[in-house]
């Protein structure tokens, strides 16, 4: 990574290509088992061990409204990222790839009022040649502390 730029994990959620800072990702993994926790949140879809370690995961698909898949793919990949405090699991479609991209190709998200407490904090374009949108996400945000405390203690 050169200085001025940001390197990003992209990956499909639904329709849409989205993106987390490439340090906040701590592994890539198959889709596992989970287990469901009753009366949990509906953000959250269980957990599973990992290690010793018990991690929840975030339903990626309901968080940004996109419609589950019928079946997961071949593709679909779960991420364990830590992005801070604790760590959680965000089950995708599938990756794309890791995109270097210059500071000033980043663009806010319109109105968005609070960088820091929204889902979605910026958005880049690809540079070949379909020109998507790329919508990079607060990983924080898909799995907030609070749900995140509850599960876990």
């Amino acid at each position: 990574m050169s200085e001025g730029t940001l390197e990003f994990l992209c990956f499909h959620v639904g329709r849409r290509r989205f993106a987390l800072d490439i340090r906040v990702v701590r592994e890539i993994l198959r889709p596992r088992t989970l287990t469901q926790v009753p009366g949990a949140p509906p953000a959250l879809r269980g957990v599973f061990n990992l290690r010793g370690e018990l991690i929840p995961v975030a339903d990626a698909h309901r968080i940004l409204g996109e419609p589950q898949p019928a079946k997961g793919g071949d593709e679909a990949k779960l991420l364990v990222v830590h992005p801070g405090g604790r760590p959680f699991g965000i089950e995708v479609d599938r990756l794309a790839e890791v995109e270097s991209v210059p500071l000033d190709a980043l663009a806010p998200v319109p109105g968005a009022e609070e960088p820091g407490a929204s889902l979605v904090v910026a958005m880049f374009r690809r540079t070949d040649a379909t020109e998507e949108v790329v919508l990079v996400l607060r990983a924080g945000a898909l799995l907030p502390e609070p749900v995140v405390k509850e599960v876990t203690q």
